[in-house]
């Protein structure tokens, strides 16, 4: 599986900002995929939080982590495809953790952006037809 993720992290965040993360999904011909379902999980968050992309590809979801004293925090990210052939095939789902740096600053006005771009590669038939 080819998947290349860039985060461009302007992460300096203060107890009780709300950092968003966005992101672009594409298929392997930089095709933007709509549909495709985007759930943020992390330790001290109780409910996943689940977000969806446009038309264009796009997802946004804020994020609201608690004082971490400065201590980073890993969120898992898991895309996937939901409605089948809808969105112009079957793609793998992709699951993936990044590290959020935390420090703790003066609060500004700037919210922090993590901005990400995944590349899904189109399902294999085996795994479109699970065996159980």
């Amino acid at each position: 599986m080819t998947l290349a993720s860039c985060a461009t992290e302007q992460v300096s965040e203060a107890p009780g900002t709300y950092p968003a993360v966005t992101g672009l999904v594409t298929d392997q011909s930089n095709n933007p995929i709509e549909h495709i379902k985007v759930t943020l999980e992390w330790s001290d968050n109780a409910e996943p939080i689940e977000t969806y992309t446009s038309s264009e590809g796009k997802f946004r979801s804020e994020i609201n982590i608690k004082d971490t004293d400065g201590a980073p925090v890993t969120i898992n990210l898991t895309l996937e495809d939901i409605d089948g052939e809808d969105n112009g095939g079957m793609f793998e789902t992709h699951t993936e953790s990044f590290l959020l740096e935390t420090e703790n600053t003066e609060e500004s006005d700037n919210q922090p952006i993590i901005d990400l771009v995944f590349h899904l590669n189109p399902s294999t038939d085996a795994e479109s037809n699970p065996q159980s």
